[in-house]
Parts: structure tokens; sequence; C-alpha cells
């Protein structure tokens, strides 16, 4: 099922309308979503082979860095995205030693530049738009290709991406990268929710017609979890 489809954001739409759309969506990250995390997580590391480049953007804590960095070996590299200070650090702690992991204190966005960053307090939770509490931090921002072209132009074979509801800004910040025969899979958590607490509901569709667009066969282990994977080279 494709969960970017109006059809489906209008079914959502209802449901938050009628109340009862975050009691289904707790009744799901209870008893379903850990099912389709692993899967998602399962197919995420599967893709990754030794001497790949992975990036991670929004690593948090470093759980999936260093996944990925047991898999890519001394041949390959993964560079953790984290903005955040508090997760930042404990990724830090987390990947000491490994030789092949980069930390960047950086939000990767559409165009580079600077923005307020929310740290909410008791929560590994953070992000780029306003939610309850959080407490506001300049953080830099750069576009995926800005990156690429400042770092010896090397391109990523995979990218996961959980940056709380500015997916699509992420990936347009890497038209040019995501062009790149280099590039085979793109991995994203999309937060619903939150995008359409940004008045923006029609990005998930969004996300998907640019994958689509740049030779991605593009599918989803579960409501929130998308996986593209490159089908042809342009």
């Amino acid at each position: 099922m494709d969960y970017s489809r109006p059809l489906f954001l209008r079914v959502r739409t209802i449901g938050q309308r009628l109340g009862v759309l975050r009691p289904v969506v707790r009744l799901y990250r209870r008893l379903i979503r850990p099912k389709y995390e692993e899967s998602f997580d399962k197919m995420m590391l599967k893709e990754i082979r030794p001497g790949d480049t992975v990036w991670d953007v929004g690593a948090n804590t470093g759980y999936f860095t260093r996944g990925f960095a047991q898999i890519v070996g001394d041949t390959g590299s993964v560079i953790a995205f984290e903005p955040a200070p508090i997760p930042l650090e404990i990724a830090r702690k987390e990947t000491d030693g490994l030789p092949n992991v980069s930390l960047e204190s950086l939000a990767l966005g559409a165009e580079d530049g600077f923005a307020d960053f929310f740290l909410e307090e008791n929560t590994s939770t953070n992000s780029l738009f306003m939610k309850g509490t959080g407490l506001p931090t300049t953080v830099q921002v750069v576009a995926g290709d800005s990156y690429v072209s400042d770092h010896g132009g090397a391109t990523p074979s995979s990218i996961k991406i959980d940056v709380e509801g500015f997916e699509l800004e992420v990936l347009q910040g890497l038209d040019r990268t995501l062009s790149d025969p280099k590039l085979r899979a793109v991995f994203a958590e999309i937060h619903f929710q939150i995008l359409r607490e940004r008045g923006v509901p029609e990005n998930p569709g969004k996300i998907v017609d640019l994958l689509r667009s740049k030779g991605f066969s593009v599918s989803w282990t579960d409501p929130s979890h998308l996986v593209a994977k490159r089908t042809r080279c342009d």
C-alpha cells in the first residue's frame, strides 16, 4: 500500500477530526509497530555492503550508526548528522573507537543556512519544528549536495533519514546526489502527524514523486517507513 496517496491522507485527517486517530496510533505503536520497525531495520541493514559510504541523517544517539559501521567495515565509512547537542554527545561516546565513523553537528536541509532547532526536555526527540516545551537553539543547516561537494564529491551508497517532519527538505537538498547512480537506496521514517501540524500534509506524496523521478522504486514496510531502491540510471 502507498501510504502517501491522497485517499490515505484523507482517512488520517478524518480520523484526527473524529478524535480516533491518536488512540489508533497509540495502539499501533504498542502492538504492531515494533514488528514492522524490525522489518524495516532488517531491510535497511541488508542493503548496506562492506566498503559502502552510509549517511545516517538524524542519527540521534547513534544506534544505527554503530550497526552501519560494523557492516561497512574498515574499507567503508559512516557519516552521522545530528544537530542536537545531548544526543550528539551520547553518539560520540557510543562510537568512540570506531575509525570509520564521522559525526557532524549539522542538520541537513534544502539549502545552506541556519535555523532554530527545538530541544525537548526529558526526551530524545528534537526537531526543527516547535513542539511542546521545546527550547530553541540555533543550528547550522547544510544541503546534502553542498556537503558532498565540500568533502571530495563522495556520493553515499545509502542514506537513512529520520528528521521529525523535514524529510522532504533533506531530499530537496540532495537533488544532484539523488541522480547519482552510486546512491543505491534511501530509507526514511515519514512523520505524518508533524507534517500535518506544519501545514504540509501533502509532503509524503511529494517525497514519493521526487524519489521516483530520480529513478527509485518506492515501497512502504508500514504506514511510517519508506524504502526507495534505485531501479535505473539516468
